[in-house]
């Protein structure tokens, strides 16, 4: 039992870092409706729907915007290696 307790206490501790990691780089995206996007989408779990309601955009425009930033988020990533 001690062996599984400590599994799934590492297992949680990696999935803390790694929200913490996502928050981190959602907090850094510097234009603000986007940001808003991807908190509400990625933290939050809101569907695309609900956003475009929140943020007054329609279903597909949300989801343009996250498939243009990721885009160009993996571009810059690229770019960089």
């Amino acid at each position: 039992m001690d062996r599984l307790d400590a599994r799934y206490r590492n297992r949680i501790e990696s999935l803390t870092a790694e929200c913490e990691e996502v928050e981190k780089w959602i907090e850094d995206i510097s234009d603000s409706l986007t940001r808003r996007i991807f908190r509400m989408y990625f933290v939050d779990g809101m569907v695309q729907t609900q956003i475009g309601k929140k943020v007054h955009l329609y279903r597909s425009r949300v989801s343009r915007k996250i498939d243009d930033f990721l885009k160009n988020a993996h571009k810059a990533q690229n770019a960089l290696l």
